[in-house]
């Protein structure tokens, strides 16, 4: 339900949805009663099956700065895709449908901006992680700094702290530029299935030359539990090809902005911390392999300069550790039992 626009807004917002009936009405309100009030809402309906259709067309009805798109459902990044096609305001930003704002959250993002008409980069704020169940505030991700920041001149790329990536990989808390997004094309990859915010913001970080940082943590992002280690796995195949455009991503970074190896020390951390996820998929279910399976992956794994280069750093748990230096030592036997077994206990 799309309406004609009279004038372009500042900033537009950005919602994909999928049966959430549940919990898009409050999303929706905290929108709404923002003291920031230059704004459109796109509402994407990715092909929901509950009362979510209707729950956002009646929102439309109401309020001229609302458009609604009804899809098939193609998925998150088809979602967000079609919403930054449709997306007429200087500055993008997303919010997922089951999130909450506090009223001064988009205000503090431009607030953010350097300037509204020349400068072209990425405003980053923190935000807030709060547990589904009884919305109590779990964990505050807040940026140690703030202020604008050149991607060259920082000493630590991303660092902690500032503008970590392993900590805001998510598209929540961000403002993007849509005349960056048209000129290069930047979008979520539809063929990907998870680490698509990190790549989106990575390619989008190629045609930069600084960001915008805030302390604000006005962004309510909903955590279905507390436990870190609670999340979906894919299979072993799918999983590599992501860790792989994520590492492509990171060179080519570092060769458009010239940065050193210190510059993207953390951003290099970044991908480390997903190649044990690579390793972890062959033994979690639905995808788990068998053992003469999750070996001979392992063994392609570790024939890959890079792949064995980085695992030797022996980044993360006692686990992770123990298990990288037994693949590094050609233990393969002793390596699938060991981490076999201590899937098996943990879950338990």
């Amino acid at each position: 339900m799309q309406k004609l626009r009279i004038q372009a807004p500042i900033i537009s917002i950005i919602i994909p949805a999928y049966n959430s009936e549940k919990t898009i009405n409050r999303c929706i309100d905290s929108i709404l009663l923002q003291r920031f009030s230059d704004f459109e809402l796109l509402l994407i309906d990715d092909g929901s099956t509950d009362s979510t259709g209707f729950i956002i067309d009646s929102y439309c009805k109401k309020d001229n700065r609302i458009h609604v798109f009804h899809t098939k459902n193609f998925g998150v990044s088809s979602a967000r895709n079609l919403g930054l096609r449709n997306a007429v305001g200087k500055w993008i930003t997303f919010v997922d449908s089951d999130d909450w704002l506090d009223l001064d959250y988009i205000e503090k993002l431009y607030e953010s901006i350097p300037n509204i008409d020349k400068w072209k980069g990425l405003v980053v704020q923190g935000y807030s992680r709060v547990l589904q169940t009884t919305d109590c505030n779990i964990e505050t991700i807040c940026p140690t700094i703030k202020g604008l920041h050149s991607l060259s001149e920082e000493k630590d790329l991303l660092s902690v702290g500032k503008l970590d990536l392993t900590r805001f990989n998510f598209t929540v808390g961000k403002l993007v530029s849509k005349e960056i997004i048209e000129k290069y094309q930047v979008y979520f990859d539809e063929q990907v299935s998870f680490l698509e915010d990190l790549l989106f913001y990575l390619e989008y970080i190629k045609y930069i030359d600084s960001f915008s940082v805030s302390t604000a943590t006005g962004y309510k992002y909903v955590v279905c539990n507390s436990d870190s280690l609670s999340y979906k796995h894919y299979p072993a195949e799918k999983e590599y090809h992501t860790y792989y455009m994520l590492l492509q991503k990171v060179n080519e970074i570092q060769t458009i902005h010239k940065l050193t190896n210190v510059n993207i020390n953390n951003l290099t951390r970044c991908a480390e911390q997903y190649i044990i996820r690579v390793c972890r998929s062959l033994y979690y279910s639905p995808y788990r392999k068998n053992s003469s399976s999750r070996i001979k992956f392992l063994k392609q794994l570790f024939s890959c300069k890079e792949f064995y280069r980085i695992v030797r750093k022996r980044n993360g748990s006692f686990v992770d550790i123990f298990f990288c230096i037994c693949c590094s030592l050609r233990l393969w036997f002793i390596a699938d039992i060991f981490y076999s077994s201590w899937i098996k206990i943990h879950k338990r």
